[in-house]
């Protein structure tokens, strides 16, 4: 009975032992650095770190349309010029965008057209009194507001 009940006992102390090493939290190590200025100089030592450095100055990028990005032309750390191109924006979204404006302009010169017709006159606009002209034109989206 008694090598029933010895391996029992020592079972049951190391369940208690593990859940306290569990419940045992490691403290995070706080390392001080120094930082300085780099200047070119004649360097003696050897320094080995780790670590992350920011740059002192940042740049914000901004296109003049909004899209998705098609190409970047530098990569993180490179020197650029004033006015040298850093990326360049997907232009498929805006040129089919232009081609739909064109077309729906098509369409309101159609439409100008086909409204001065109903009111008697032909293409020739010039025969076509201005308040007329002017107000088919705001009336099929010509205007020029």
């Amino acid at each position: 009975m008694a090598t029933v009940l010895l391996p029992l006992l020592f079972s049951c102390k190391g369940k208690a032992d593990d859940a306290e090493a569990a419940r045992a939290v490691p403290m995070a190590e706080k390392n001080l650095v120094d930082t300085m200025t780099l200047r070119r100089t004649v360097f003696s030592r050897e320094i080995v770190s780790n670590g992350v450095l920011e740059g002192a100055r940042r740049a914000e990028l901004a296109f003049a349309a909004p899209g998705t990005v098609a190409k970047v032309y530098v990569h993180n750390g490179s020197r650029v010029q004033k006015g040298s191109p850093i990326a360049e924006l997907d232009t498929e979204t805006l040129a089919l965008a232009l081609e739909n404006a064109r077309q729906g302009l098509e369409r309101s010169r159609l439409d100008y057209l086909d409204r001065l017709v109903s009111y008697g006159y032909g293409s020739d606009t010039t025969k076509v009194p201005s308040d007329l002209r002017e107000a088919a034109r705001i009336r099929v989206g010509l205007c020029r507001g």
